[in-house]
């Protein structure tokens, strides 16, 4: 018996010769992505100013969560870094219609503190903060 290096789960090996070092193709698939990837330089491109990571980089438990919002065919494992943060932080993918504004201008700083949630586009955009939920009374964001 082994253990798997990505799962852990325990399997039987059948080659006597090598030994298996996953249990599944979808375990050694997977345990290539983002950092373990050979070819790994950050996960970061800078398009139009905005840093885009991969998907990979979040904790696993956040795939599911941003998968929608990922990006065209050519990158489609890659996420605007500032618009999974607000993501996570709000618990649901964003709405397209949405867009997250950078309160000191700085398109790579990132950090919540810094980040506030439109309900369109920045120029003439609501804040979520400023509207309240009609039903509850709570605000949006």
């Amino acid at each position: 018996m082994h253990s798997c290096e990505y799962c852990k789960n325990l399997f039987e090996s059948k080659r006597a010769d090598k030994r298996r070092r996953f249990c599944s193709n979808t375990c050694r698939g997977k345990s290539c992505y983002g950092s373990n990837h050979y070819n790994w330089r950050g996960g970061s491109i800078s398009s139009e100013g905005y840093r885009k990571v991969s998907l990979y980089q979040f904790p696993e438990k956040y795939h599911e969560l941003l998968k929608p919002m990922a990006t065209s065919v050519k990158h489609r494992n890659y996420i605007l870094e500032h618009r999974a943060v607000m993501a996570i932080h709000l618990n649901r993918a964003l709405l397209p219609s949405e867009t997250v504004h950078h309160k000191n201008g700085d398109k790579l700083y990132n950090k919540m503190e810094n980040l506030e949630l439109f309900v369109t586009s920045h120029g003439v955009g609501v804040k979520a903060s400023d509207l309240n939920c009609p039903h509850c009374g709570k605000q949006y964001a």
